[in-house]
């Protein structure tokens, strides 16, 4: 996904350890020695944790004296890979330091990657008198209208679903995550400049000597016998430890997490990481306490929360505690440094964790106190009412094209010895905050900044909102008379077809259904331009591998390359045949379409791609049925495969002239798009990349959603069509939220300037992966990578014509800042084929731009081909299925420019063989033919309505769905000519 992988913290300040002597070689291990004089102190040692590409580290030991290796409390960061902290203190003189590592892989050792860092330094003495805050109370009332759901049809919650809490824990948090049972970090801190610390925000939850449950490296010590319940809205995680069940609770749509110990102690640990807390804020009868965290007293709690803050140095991250009960007793621990190690609690089985702020923090003692207590006494009562699932309904308004959502939600609720009063709270996804388009009425706002925008919503258990629909017409140009585009064309379509007709549906290029497509699919959009004698290729080819692509029993020879290295390489046509027919290559038989099996859930659902990395590094080894339906790991770019290969099938469809393959295998494509309802998140509005939903947007997934609700149409699929649309609607309000939320919202909580633009929402994968880490940016504080990803290999111009509509200035700013980066010398040596991409995402946009200049638009053309930035014989990798006619894309573009002359152009049509089609004279005439399968129908977009319309000569009417929209439904083949 090319994600951001840069820190702020300063690695050159950390001191390489080499010169290791070796001192023991065994069967399974190997013992290393390195003496060292450095200053006499405290320092972190540190190495891979769990990386395959390094031997493990069994042991450390310093002057003889052994040290833990794997601890649960840090991680600490690093670019590539997680790492482990291993506290040591050197004493004057020289030090000698062991390590024991296993035997493989073999690697040098003054080549293995040692780091000595200084520990932090101990933090200052701090005292400060109590104070009494008089804040008065608030109250809050709930929205007392009640739900109806007259004229809504069933969302996502109609059936389980698991959204992100599927497959592997851990998982995302509102403004956190918790990658292994009861630890909490905040991996977007290391995206701000001031946070300049080598480690991770985190702290845990667990008892003292409980051991990690969880599969995130580097903690995979395993949750088979865990109790884990989930739903797209929350999960509930429980282990037994020393004959007890600890358990914590978390949902998207609140900030706690609520945990739940049956000997009622409760911990904080590993709070050095958390930065060191001083202050506490405690509710008494005659006001709130402000005191030292060290001699504060629980008793008397006049209120069921407590507020941890002060930290000893930036950031600091207020944490809100709420009980069920005033805690009998509580232990503050500190280290001999005076850093600050635990918080013990007795006396209280239930307890929730939040940040109330957020993604926002502080500097030391800058916290303030009344907003603070206003917070922390809204949130002591929303999380008593704990939602805990959550079910939606839509609404379709296809005359404004939009979609209204409710939503309900369920509650646990917690009564406390307090009496408080539960609030029910019904917020909106937080996109909706920054999406730019979002109709919420009037709202509460939560004052809780997240990962992914503000949260806001109803007091109650339901919300509503309205967002509009996404684009779904791509426009398919007629030819203007006189034309040079076909003979442009023309020039390479023999190179191009001598390529791609080497290879029958038996050989795959690529490890997806849709491989087998497109070769042939993305052409067809530019037959109108074509010989009769290309067009009939394309047109015969498409109709048998329809058959052969939706046959769930089709397999066919996958030719196992090294996609790396043609990246590097990129092969011309003699040289891909002669990789793809070395006969020493290794080969699989793979189908096109995969069950996968949810393991927390046995909800199952089809996927229709393997991702090649899986295949180089042998994680999938045969790809039969079987062991692709048992792999627990989830798989990645689910949605990049759907999203091409149902884009191509409706392509190939029209191409074809008939829906009627996609017809008879309907449920096996809607068994398909359920991914994108089982596993549809409720915080991203969206469906993540992969089974465990980490990322939120790829963007070639557009195509898979446009491409659905046309199929559903074609199929007569009312009820999938409305589903996908409203679904399609999150997606689309998700992909803006993307956009603005580096300009208008990261900015404010990341203390940076505006970029344009985020790539996507990220997951806390690991500590080499934050959320939000420092991106590349280029002239004019441009992510060009950014944009390309709008629709990655897809080339949708649907999406950009979206976006432009309802991306507003925003968008017209970031594609002229994304033009001048290109024009001012954009460079990336190591991978030229990113500037193309980038490129073409931009040419795209000013073709279908009425605001760009013929003239511009040419210059830019020019501008492409001096400096090769131009899509030529291949788009991407050049595996053979990803060959183009040498000048396909420009002809392209320039058929988008001409259409601007045209008062009509085609949309979309069924069960209709388009022979040819060409505006002249302010006529539209379009040849066509019957495909001999149900009812034809042949949709146009016009500038005006037609004065007349001929089908062979007679008048016809036609009809208007929609403004800009024609829709006929012609009784015999012939001409059909439309005069305006």
């Amino acid at each position: 996904m090319g994600g951001d992988h840069k820190f702020y913290y300063d690695f050159s300040t950390e001191l390489p350890l080499s010169d290791w002597n070796v001192v023991k070689s065994a069967a399974d291990s190997i013992t290393l020695a390195a003496v060292t004089d450095l200053p006499a102190g405290a320092y972190v040692l540190l190495y891979p944790a769990d990386d395959q590409r390094f031997p493990a580290l069994l042991s450390v030991t310093v002057n003889g004296e052994p040290l833990a290796v794997r601890k649960r409390e840090a991680v600490y960061i690093h670019s590539l890979y997680p790492r482990y902290g291993i506290e040591i203190t050197l004493s004057e003189g020289k030090n000698t330091i062991s390590a024991v590592l296993s035997a493989e892989p073999a690697a040098e050792p003054d080549k293995l990657p040692f780091f000595l860092q200084k520990d932090e330094a101990d933090p200052a003495p701090y005292h400060a008198e109590p104070k009494l805050h008089h804040i008065p109370a608030q109250d809050y009332t709930a929205d007392s209208e009640p739900l109806s759901l007259d004229g809504f049809t069933e969302g996502v919650g109609r059936s389980p679903t698991v959204g992100r809490f599927g497959y592997l824990k851990g998982d995302g948090l509102l403004d956190c995550a918790m990658p292994a049972l009861g630890m909490v970090d905040k991996m977007f801190l290391c995206g701000q400049p001031k946070y300049q610390k080598p480690y991770r925000w985190s702290y845990t939850l667990l008892p003292e000597d409980m051991p990690l449950h969880g599969s995130l490296a580097p903690f995979d010590t395993g949750i088979g016998d865990d109790d884990i319940s989930i739903n797209h809205l929350s999960a509930s995680w429980a282990a037994v430890h020393q004959g007890r069940r600890f358990a914590c609770t978390y949902s998207l749509a609140s900030p706690a997490i609520l945990t739940e110990r049956e000997d009622g102690c409760m911990r904080l640990g590993g709070l050095r990481y958390a930065g060191s807390y001083r202050s506490v804020l405690i509710p008494r009868a005659d006001g709130v306490e402000e005191c030292d965290l060290d001699t504060a007293d629980i008793a008397g709690m006049a209120e069921n929360w407590i507020l941890l803050f002060n930290s000893s140095e930036f950031p600091d991250v207020p944490l809100m505690l709420v009980f069920d009960r005033n805690p009998a007793s509580m232990t503050v621990t500190r280290d001999g440094h005076g850093r600050l190690r635990s918080i013990d609690f007795t006396g209280t089985p239930l307890m929730f964790s939040l940040t109330p702020f957020g993604i926002e923090r502080f500097a030391p003692a800058a916290m303030p106190v009344p907003d603070a207590v206003r917070r922390a006494r809204f949130w002591s009562r929303a999380v008593l009412a704990y939602p805990v699932r959550q079910k939606e309904y839509f609404r379709l308004d296809e005359a404004h094209k939009e979609v209204t959502i409710r939503q309900s939600f369920e509650y646990r609720t917690i009564r406390d010895a307090w009496g408080t009063r539960p609030l029910e709270t019904a917020p909106f996804p937080p996109p909706t905050s920054i999406c730019g388009t979002a109709k919420t009425g009037s709202c509460t706002d939560f004052e809780f900044p997240t990962k992914y925008g503000h949260l806001r919503g109803k007091l109650g258990s339901w919300s509503a909102y309205t967002i509009p629909m996404m684009p779904t017409e791509r426009r398919f140009p007629l030819r203007s008379e006189g034309s040079k585009i076909p003979e442009l064309l023309a020039d390479g379509m023999e190179k191009y077809r001598a390529l791609v007709s080497a290879f029958s549906d038996e050989v795959k290029s690529y490890p997806y259904a849709g491989a087998l497509l497109e070769p042939f699919a993305l052409t067809s959009t530019m037959s109108l331009f074509m010989s009769d004698d290309d067009r009939a290729f394309l047109r015969d080819t498409l109709s048998q591998r329809l058959e052969a692509c939706l046959n769930p029993d089709h397999d066919s020879d996958y030719v196992v390359i090294n996609w790396g290295e043609m990246m590097r390489t990129n092969p011309e046509h003699d040289e891909v045949r002669r990789i793809y027919e070395d006969p020493a290559r290794p080969r699989l038989r793979l189908r096109n379409w995969f069950t996968r099996i949810e393991p927390f859930t046995g909800q199952s659902f089809n996927i229709c791609y393997l991702n090649v990395g899986m295949f180089s590094s042998g994680t999938i080894k045969t790809a039969s049925p079987e062991e692709i339906r048992s792999l627990k790991l989830p798989l990645i770019e689910n949605d990049w495969g759907v999203g091409l290969t149902f884009y191509y099938l409706y392509l190939a469809s029209l191409a074809a002239g008939t829906f009627e393959p996609v017809r008879r295998h309907w449920e096996l494509l809607k068994s398909v798009y359920y991914f994108f309802e089982l596993m549809h998140d409720f915080a991203c509005m969206g469906t993540g990349y992969s089974d465990n939903a980490i990322t939120w947007v790829e963007g070639a997934n557009y195509g898979a959603f446009t491409s659905y609700i046309k199929m559903a149409e074609a199929v007569g699929d009312r009820d999938a069509r409305d589903f996908g649309i409203y679904n399609a609607a999150k997606q689309f309000a998700l992909r803006l939220a993307v956009i603005h939320a580096s300009v208008d919202y990261f900015p404010r909580y990341f203390d940076v300037n505006p970029w344009y633009v985020a790539k996507f929402f990220h997951e806390e994968l690991s500590p080499a992966h934050a959320f939000q880490n420092y991106p590349n940016l280029s002239h004019r504080d441009v992510r060009s990578d950014a944009v390309y990803n709008f629709t990655t290999e897809g080339l949708y111009p649907e999406a950009y014509a979206g976006l432009r509509q309802y991306g507003g200035a925003l968008y017209d700013d970031l594609t002229l800042r994304l033009e001048e980066a290109l024009l001012d010398g954009l460079t990336n040596s190591g991978f030229r084929w990113g500037l193309v991409q980038q490129f073409t995402a931009l040419l795209i946009d000013r073709a279908h731009n009425p605001a760009s200049s013929v003239q511009r638009f040419h210059e830019l053309i020019g501008e492409g081909s001096s400096r090769e930035l131009l899509i030529r014989e291949w788009r991407g990798i050049h595996i053979f299925s990803r060959a183009l006619p040498k000048n396909y894309f420009l002809a392209q573009l320039l058929a988008w420019m001409e259409m601007r002359e045209h008062k009509a152009w085609l949309t979309f049509w069924e069960e209709t063989c388009i022979e040819r089609a060409v505006f002249a004279d302010n006529r539209a005439c379009i040849s066509f033919t019957y495909s001999g399968v149900g009812e034809m129908r042949i949709v146009l977009g016009v500038t005006e309505p037609p004065q007349k319309i001929l089908l062979n000569g007679c008048e016809i009417r036609g009809i208007t769905p929609e403004p800009g929209l024609l829709e006929l439904r012609p009784d015999c083949a012939g001409l059909l000519e439309l005069i305006f």
